[in-house]
């Protein structure tokens, strides 16, 4: 015969005590979630501005030019010369970017922009995006309008890149002073990623 006793459960405070350690583990656990996350946006958005640079460089030796003027990857126009440069999908990138102080152009996404390269205006270009994160950055902009200019006579070899990039949003922000110099942001949306061509 089997005895038969009380089933035992668990008590409020064995509850409690779960629910405060998932909690705990959760609040330590979902700020890197959101740095992963945001990581992996940064690295979809190297990929794609290289795939565009690739397709950029098809549509120049098709024609024997670049496009012209600072154009962003929404522009019905720029897309047709990307199609032409082979490119099936245009990205889009993130359209909340705000693009006024870097060429005064209030619209998101990734951006085009002609440059001069080996002495000639329109022979190279630069690509931009929005960076997440300092890993994902590798251009700090305080502005970047005295830089670029949509008849693409700027030297694309002027761009100097910082060797580091720190974001410090309490500190005092330095822009890219030089080649191997530390830039610091003060402000995550300071965070950029060109590609120079």
């Amino acid at each position: 015969m089997k005895f038969l006793g009380k089933k035992r459960g668990f008590t409020l405070i064995e509850m409690l005590i779960v629910i405060v350690i998932i909690g705990v583990l959760a609040s330590a656990l979902i700020p890197r979630l959101g740095s992963a996350r945001g990581k992996a946006n940064d690295v979809a958005r190297k990929a794609d501005l290289q795939q565009v640079a690739t397709a950029i460089i098809s549509y120049q030796i098709d024609t024997n030019y670049f496009p012209t003027g600072i154009k962003s990857f929404s522009d019905t126009g720029f897309q047709a010369n990307l199609v032409k440069g082979g490119m099936a999908s245009i990205p889009v990138g993130d359209t909340t970017t705000n693009w006024t102080g870097l060429d005064n152009v209030s619209t998101g996404g990734y951006r085009y922009y002609p440059m001069k390269k080996n002495g000639g205006a329109n022979n190279g270009f630069m690509l931009a995006s929005r960076a997440e994160t300092e890993g994902g950055a590798n251009f700090v902009h305080c502005g970047l309008a005295s830089v670029v200019t949509p008849d693409g006579t700027i030297d694309v070899d002027s761009i100097k890149m910082p060797s580091k990039i720190v974001l410090d949003t309490d500190g005092t922000c330095t822009c890219n002073g030089g080649a191997g110099g530390e830039a610091t942001a003060c402000d995550k949306n300071q965070l950029l990623y060109i590609y120079k061509y």
